[in-house]
């Protein structure tokens, strides 16, 4: 069943949804740059003692944790503003989360994983948004694309939350408490953090 728009409102889709697929394709490269400088770090310290997964004990488990998502590459500093008994507690509550939960540590934060998931479904979301650009005039592309565009949407509500749970799980807690440079450029961390 078509329906019959005016021509004003064809041209109001169109403009939306060109908007739309600016504003998408620019968030997918700037999360596709995270994800790459999230590789590129993880690359250049492949086999750092700081990416073997450890468990409280100390023994190795053999798992490697990217060195980006250890949190712990090229260092650890905690924030001055938090007070030390916090960092502390930080610690303590990551530790024994990570031995109750081995499987839920051994991979690290997750953030290069989450960086290229959300780089995929926004730029994924943008292709999606030129075929409904193209169904603003036209019912069935903009129908069909509409049906890809809930699929789109409910992936990036996926990924929203696991962002969170990965932020507010006890790995992600301690890990905000780190304000250790993360600009990486020609091979050396430079003096610039992701906080400021």
């Amino acid at each position: 069943m078509e329906l019959h728009e005016s021509r004003k409102l064809k041209w109001f889709y169109c403009v939306f949804f060109a908007l739309s697929f600016v504003i998408y394709i620019a968030f997918g490269i700037i999360y596709a740059g995270a994800s790459s400088r999230a590789l590129v770090i993880s690359s250049e310290y492949e086999g750092h003692p700081k990416t073997v997964y450890r468990t409280a004990d100390f023994r190795d488990t053999g798992m490697r944790i990217p060195a980006y998502d250890t949190c712990e590459i090229p260092g650890y500093i905690g924030d001055p503003e938090v007070y030390e008994t916090d960092l502390a507690y930080a610690r303590a509550k990551k530790d024994s989360f990570c031995e109750r939960e081995p499987a839920s540590c051994e991979r690290g934060t997750q953030w290069t994983f989450a960086f290229a998931y959300n780089a995929a479904v926004l730029i994924a979301s943008a292709v999606n948004f030129i075929a409904m650009t193209i169904g603003s005039f036209f019912f069935y592309p903009r129908f069909f694309a509409t049906w890809v565009n809930i699929f789109c949407g409910c992936c990036h509500m996926l990924a929203i939350i696991s962002a969170f749970s990965m932020r507010f799980n006890p790995v992600g807690v301690w890990c905000s408490y780190n304000i250790a440079p993360t600009e990486f450029k020609d091979g050396k961390f430079s003096s610039e953090r992701t906080y400021q």
